[in-house]
């Protein structure tokens, strides 16, 4: 999310504030690294993660877009660039009805792939490292959040919490 929070070994804490991202070592509480950003690149956007290591961001958009960005980076990209590492569209399923818009995103806990759910409950995960789709499913998923390295869970609109393999 936007909010502060933990990264998967606890060491780092991150929060987006106004157009300064800040990285602080928890452990020691030391700055390990501030970047620049604009507003125009959170403009549409819809929800954001930063990777357990804090080397990449993935933001998801109004329209359905989802784009990875690694750090350094979003300083050029804010400013006009096209330095996203990879850009996805996530088509909404007609039978569903209402939207594509994104609604969470995340990042498996070892960082090696990335998330995205739509207002429909479709929810895809591409590799971090290569862009390429690993999976789709549909279901009436409502948020997701990683646990572990290969596990995620996800807050269904029937109110279960449910604990799903990647």
């Amino acid at each position: 999310g936007s909010g502060p929070g933990d990264n998967a070994s606890g060491q780092a804490n991150f929060a987006l504030r106004q157009t300064l991202l800040t990285t602080i070592d928890t452990a020691s509480g030391e700055l390990i690294a501030e970047e620049s950003l604009t507003a125009e690149l959170f403009q549409d956007a819809t929800a954001v993660a930063i990777d357990p290591d804090g080397r990449s961001v993935v933001i998801g958009r109004r329209e359905g877009g989802v784009e990875l960005f690694a750090f350094p980076g979003l300083e050029s990209l804010s400013a006009g660039g096209d330095e996203a590492a990879h850009r996805h569209h996530v088509d909404g399923d007609d039978q569903l009805g209402g939207d594509e818009r994104i609604r969470s995103v995340a990042f498996s806990a070892d960082g090696a792939s990335y998330l995205a759910l739509t207002d429909q409950g479709v929810l895809v995960s591409w590799s971090t490292a290569t862009g390429e789709e690993e999976w789709r499913t549909v279901g009436a998923m409502k948020l997701l959040a990683p646990v572990g390295d290969s596990r995620f869970v996800t807050a269904d609109s029937d109110g279960e919490l449910r604990v799903r393999d990647a």
